[in-house]
């Protein structure tokens, strides 16, 4: 990536170069520089930037970011998936690295669920990954505010990173 830091500072108020890594390891915080040092997977890249997507961070790994999710890892904290077009600012504290997985990560009722391949049935989804009875539920895909019902069991899906489902129980509710 060679985008320049955009912002109202000058650029002689900019470190040279800064690797995200080190500062995570002492628990600094980077400072704002040129250029940022980061690692994904065992290699190490340079990006001219304040911040980088996910789907840029799969780019410099050369990983196409529709069949491998990203996580970043971030010192103390649980590893944490970055969607394809959400930004990370390389200048938050604590970032150590990031991690390409093969496949795709999607929530469903707010659980973050990982496959291995992004082609799987309804049936699979409701059975596989939010663990309840295909039979009882029904399966709907959360796109902005429009909510797809998915019915049909044996519909088979093409999931994109970070899509979100939640799931409909069909069995009646009591009210008390």
């Amino acid at each position: 990536m060679t985008n320049t830091p955009n912002d109202s500072s000058p650029d002689h108020d900019l470190a040279e170069e800064a690797d995200l890594e080190l500062y995570a390891a002492r628990g600094e915080k980077p400072p704002r520089a040129r250029t940022y040092v980061l690692r994904i997977d065992d290699e190490r890249y340079r990006v001219n930037a304040l911040s980088i997507t996910g789907r840029g961070i799969a780019d410099l790994a050369n990983k196409p970011s529709e069949a491998y999710a990203i996580e970043q890892i971030t010192r103390g904290k649980p590893a944490r998936t970055i969607c394809p077009d959400q930004k990370v600012d390389l200048t938050a504290a604590g970032i150590e690295r990031f991690v390409t997985r093969p496949g795709v990560t999607f929530t469903v009722d707010q659980e973050e669920c990982h496959a291995p391949t992004p082609t799987l049935s309804v049936r699979e989804v409701l059975s596989d990954y939010a663990k309840v009875d295909p039979n009882l539920t029904t399966l709907v895909e959360l796109r902005g505010d429009e909510q797809v019902k998915h019915p049909d069991l044996n519909e088979g899906l093409t999931l994109r990173q970070c899509e979100r489902f939640v799931v409909f129980h069909n069995t009646p509710t009591t009210v008390s």
